[in-house]
Formats: C-alpha cells, sequence, structure tokens
C-alpha cells in the first residue's frame, strides 16, 4: 500500500511554549550499547539461559561488569540484572552516549518533530508515532502518541493517548497514562523506555522508530 495515511496531525496542538529545566539525574559511567538487531537478553552468563527479552541496535543498558565473554548489565525498565553477549555489545562511557536531554523533549505540547513506525497488518497498514515534550515541572516529561490504522479498502481509523514519566538524561521512562491536561488517569501495566538513536530516530521498547516533521 502505498500513500495510505493522509497528514499527521496531533489533535491536541494548543501552541503553548514552556521553558525547560532539568539535572535531577545521573549519567552513568560506563552503559552497554547493542549494535545488532534482535539480541537476546539472557539471565545468567551462558547461551542456553533463558532470554528475558530482546534489544534492537542502539538500546543501552546500565553496565555492571564483565565476566568472561558477557556483559553484566542492568535493565533500566526493571531494575534487574541481566547478561549480554559481548559479541553483540559494546561499552560505552556515559558522556559519549546518543543522550535524551539534548533536543529530544521539546518545550512545546505540539511537538516540531516525531518519531514514526509504520507496519503491515491484516488487511492493512499501522503508522505509529511519538512526540515528547515537556512542562515547567524539572524532569517530568510527556509523549503524546497517534496511531492510524488504515484498510486496504481505504477506511482508517486514528487513537491518541499520553503518557507521563520522567527525564534520565540518557533515557525517558513513562509509567503513567494521562488525559490532555496532564491528569494521571492510570498506571502503565509495563513501563515505556525511550532511548535516543543518533540521527536516526529513537528506540522505543526495542523498536526503532525514524524522525520525521511533524505536519499540522
Amino acid at each position: 500500500m502505498k500513500n495510505v495515511f493522509l497528514s499527521l496531525m496531533f489533535a491536541a496542538c494548543p501552541g503553548i511554549f514552556f521553558s525547560l529545566n532539568a539535572q535531577g539525574y545521573k549519567i552513568p559511567e560506563k552503559v552497554v550499547v547493542i549494535t545488532k538487531q534482535n539480541v537476546n537478553v539472557r539471565q545468567a552468563p551462558q547461551a542456553s539461559s533463558t532470554v528475558l527479552e530482546k534489544a534492537s541496535s542502539g538500546a543501552m543498558y546500565e553496565f555492571v561488569s564483565q565476566q568472561g565473554s558477557w556483559y553484566e548489565v542492568k535493565d533500566v525498565k526493571t531494575g534487574n540484572t541481566a547478561f549480554i553477549s559481548t559479541t553483540v555489545g559494546r561499552v560505552s562511557a556515559g558522556n559519549q552516549i546518543a543522550r535524551t536531554d539534548k533536543g529530544l523533549v521539546e518545550s512545546n505540547d505540539c511537538p516540531q518533530f516525531v518519531y514514526q513506525r509504520q507496519e503491515n497488518i491484516p488487511g492493512g497498514e499501522r503508522r505509529t508515532s511519538y512526540g515528547f515534550y515537556q512542562k515547567q515541572t524539572k524532569d517530568v516529561v510527556y509523549a503524546i502518541v497517534s496511531q492510524t490504522t488504515a484498510s486496504t479498502t481505504g477506511r482508517m481509523f486514528t487513537s491518541e493517548f499520553y503518557y507521563k514519566g520522567k527525564q534520565m538524561g540518557w533515557y525517558l521512562f513513562f509509567d503513567e497514562v494521562v488525559d490532555m491536561d496532564g491528569v494521571v488517569q492510570n498506571k502503565l501495566e509495563t513501563p515505556t523506555v525511550v532511548f535516543a538513536n543518533g540521527t536516526q530516530g529513537v528506540i522505543i521498547d526495542g523498536i526503532t522508530y525514524k524522525k520525521t516533521s511533524n505536519e499540522f
């Protein structure tokens, strides 16, 4: 399918600007950066160990130690320790990694840039877009998420929702669902973690989203 989607538009865009302020977090001295796609993150430092999750290239974990051919890491989503093979990741100094506090989060609740992923689904296509912004509260960030589904028959359906979370400097951590005014509605069953991925965009829960201009 081509040209199925109309111009992306976030419904709630009053164009209100806020001043950014942040410093209530600490960047780790070392992180492990995933260098390949679909990497196994394991429970123990051995190839037969249980796979806890899959990681995409560019995803990052806090470095704990190296045990032979395995990195011991801390998963920022769960806080648990895990292991990654040294063949699929590299250790990087914390001051050299892509940061989420360097231009990713905007001061406008109708973001100029969004991060998109388009996928084929049975009977059509789905486009998911994230925009990130910050209000006046220190280190509190918001995500506006728009999901549009287009069927092969030409029908379209769009849903929009909002997350609230924290700016951690090297990742964004979202754990609450809020309304348009930022009032908490409920907790996310599984937190959403966002890593900056250089000029390519971001990695959200292990999936790459491409940076693009928000059309509104």
